[in-house]
């Protein structure tokens, strides 16, 4: 590709890698769970339609190789369906600053399993508030800082599930 225009492509699954802050969350993508209990259970045709409706995000790193910073989970399951030669569409992202980046990134990994994971809630929060950086955390997540107690109350779940003491956040920064 020649020029840097952000929009939707094809790229082969050879060709794409996770981004290293999505590399760097191990826990998480060691417990990556999926409702079917074989993602093989899955047509091509219901993947292309995964992908046109939960699309693969890239970027071009410095070394001319595309990452995926959206779509994370798309990209896992067309990883483990499709052969490596397979051709996915993928929508380039350019021209957004590192932390635009990371924030995508952390609300890819973090905040869509809340809002759409059969996970408890108070699983994906205390990822949340554990591992995204506290400023980002708070922008993704704003009513939940109001009344800890409330809203632990609310879940169900003690206190110190969702907040870590400040000592233990910031795993990543």
């Amino acid at each position: 590709m020649s020029e840097n225009k952000g929009g939707k492509l094809s790229v082969k699954l050879q060709n794409l890698h996770l981004h290293p802050l999505v590399e760097r969350q191990t826990e998480l993508l060691a417990t990556l769970q999926f409702a079917l209990s074989s993602i093989k259970e899955l047509s091509t045709d219901a993947l292309m339609w995964l992908i046109n409706f939960h699309p693969i995000f890239v970027i071009i790193d410095k070394t001319n190789k595309y990452q995926v910073i959206c779509g994370i989970r798309t990209f896992n399951i067309a990883a483990r369906l499709l052969p490596a030669s397979s051709e996915v569409r993928v929508t380039l992202v350019v021209d957004q600053p590192t932390e635009v980046i990371n924030a995508a990134i952390y609300a890819d990994l973090y905040l869509t399993p809340l809002a759409l994971s059969l996970r408890h809630p108070a699983k994906s929060l205390a990822d949340i508030y554990r591992i995204v950086p506290v400023n980002l955390a708070q922008k993704l997540t704003p009513k939940m800082s109001r009344s800890k107690t409330a809203f632990s109350r609310g879940l169900d779940v003690a206190t110190n599930t969702l907040y870590y003491p400040h000592s233990k956040r910031g795993v990543m920064k």
